[in-house]
C-alpha cells in the first residue's frame, strides 16, 4: 500500500528546517519508515536537504492542492464538478482513474488531481514526466452527444481552455501546437491527452487529462528530451496550483459545452489566431508520410492543414507537426 505522504509535505511547506522528531510526532514517520519517506519525496521531484542535526528541509517551493478550497471556488461558479473532484496524494495516471471510474451516471463533471503521477501519459503512449507537488496534473470527464468528427477537436478546444486560464492569472503570449501542446516562445509549457470511454446510457464520455509545468521545468528537462519551460520561470513568481485547477475547471467546462451544443467551427478563427505554425515551413507527419510545405491553420473539423510546395493543401486528421529545419532541406520561413 502506498501512504499518503502529503502530511509530510504539508509540514516542509514553509521551508524551515524540522527535526525528525517533530515529523514523527506529528505525522507518524519515524527512523526507516521516514528515511524512506524522504527517499520517496525526493523521487518524486521534491529538493530536500537532510542534516543529522537540523533535520529535513525543503529547499524550492511547493505546495498541496487544497481541496476544501476548490471546492467552494468550483461552487461559486456553480460547475458540476463541485462535488466531484478528487485530490489524491499519488496515481498511476489521472486519465486512467477516471477511465476506470465504474459509474456512468456519475462519470460526468468527474475530476482527478493527482499531487504525483507515478506512469503519467502523454500522446501516443509517450510519458509524461511531472514534479510531484509542484506542477499541475489534472484530468477533468465529460459527457458528450456530439459525433466523432467533433470530438477529433475537444483537445483543440482544451488547448484554447488552458491559454485562456493562463491569461486570466496574467502570462500572455502563449500559443498552441497542433494538435495537443501549449507552447511559449521558449518551449512547452502544457500539453493535453483526450480519451474515450465507451459509449454509456447513449453519451460517450471523454476524459481530459492536462499536464502543466509550473516550476522546476530544468529537472524535466533532461528526460524529455524537447525544450520546455514553466509558469514561474515565465511570470517571476509561482501561481497558486489551487486557483489555477479552479480557474482550468471553469474554463474548459465552460468550452466543453459550446463544443458540445454548437460544434468545433466556432473555435477555427481563434484557434488559428494561436498556432504556433501559421504560415510557417513546416513538416506535417502521418505514419511513415512526411510533407513539406506552408502551415495554414485549421479547418472546421479540427484537421490541421499544410499548403505544400507544389500549392497543394493537405488535410491531417492525425499525426504531427513540426517547424522545418535546415536539415530537411532549402526552404522558406514565411512567419512575420
Amino acid at each position: 500500500v502506498v501512504q499518503d505522504l502529503r502530511p509530510i509535505v504539508r509540514l516542509l511547506q514553509s521551508q524551515r528546517w524540522i527535526s525528525a522528531a517533530e515529523i514523527g510526532k506529528i505525522t507518524g514517520y519515524f527512523s526507516e519508515d521516514l528515511e524512506q519517506a524522504m527517499a520517496t519525496l525526493k523521487a518524486r521531484g521534491l529538493h530536500l536537504e537532510c542534516d543529522a542535526e537540523q533535520g529535513y528541509r525543503l529547499k524550492t517551493s511547493a505546495t498541496l492542492i487544497d481541496k476544501s478550497r476548490l471546492t467552494r471556488l468550483l461552487q461559486d461558479e456553480g460547475l458540476v464538478s463541485a462535488t466531484r473532484v478528487s485530490v489524491v496524494d499519488v496515481v498511476d495516471s489521472t486519465n486512467r482513474r477516471l477511465l476506470d471510474w465504474g459509474d456512468p451516471v456519475t462519470l460526468h463533471g468527474q475530476v482527478c488531481i493527482a499531487e504525483y503521477q507515478s506512469d503519467g501519459r502523454g500522446r501516443r503512449g509517450r510519458p509524461w514526466f511531472g514534479l510531484g507537488y509542484q506542477d499541475l496534473a489534472l484530468s477533468l470527464a465529460w459527457r458528450m452527444k456530439q459525433g466523432a468528427a467533433e470530438l477529433s477537436a475537444v483537445s483543440l478546444v482544451a488547448g484554447l481552455a488552458v491559454c485562456d486560464c493562463l491569461k486570466d492569472i496574467g502570462l500572455s503570449g502563449v500559443c498552441l501546437k497542433w494538435p495537443n501542446d501549449v507552447m511559449s516562445p521558449v518551449g512547452k509549457l502544457a500539453g493535453i491527452l483526450v480519451e474515450t470511454k465507451s459509449m454509456e446510457l447513449g453519451y460517450l464520455h471523454v476524459v481530459i487529462g492536462i499536464g502543466i509545468n509550473i516550476h522546476n521545468a530544468s529537472v524535466v528537462k533532461a528526460k524529455v528530451g524537447q525544450p520546455i519551460t514553466d509558469l514561474s520561470s515565465m511570470m517571476g513568481s509561482i501561481p497558486d496550483r489551487t486557483l489555477l485547477s479552479a480557474k482550468l475547471l471553469s474554463r474548459l467546462s465552460c468550452e466543453l459545452e459550446k463544443i458540445d451544443r454548437s460544434g468545433f467551427s466556432d473555435y477555427v478563427q481563434k484557434w488559428n489566431k494561436r498556432d504556433a505554425y501559421m504560415g510557417r515551413a513546416v513538416i506535417g507527419t502521418i505514419g511513415n508520410q512526411k510533407i513539406q510545405g506552408e502551415g495554414l491553420g485549421v479547418d472546421d473539423s479540427g484537421a490541421y492543414r499544410v499548403r505544400d510546395d507544389y500549392g497543394c493543401i493537405h488535410r491531417l486528421i492525425a499525426g504531427e507537426v513540426r517547424l522545418r529545419r535546415v536539415a530537411d532541406g532549402p526552404t522558406e520561413d514565411h512567419h512575420a
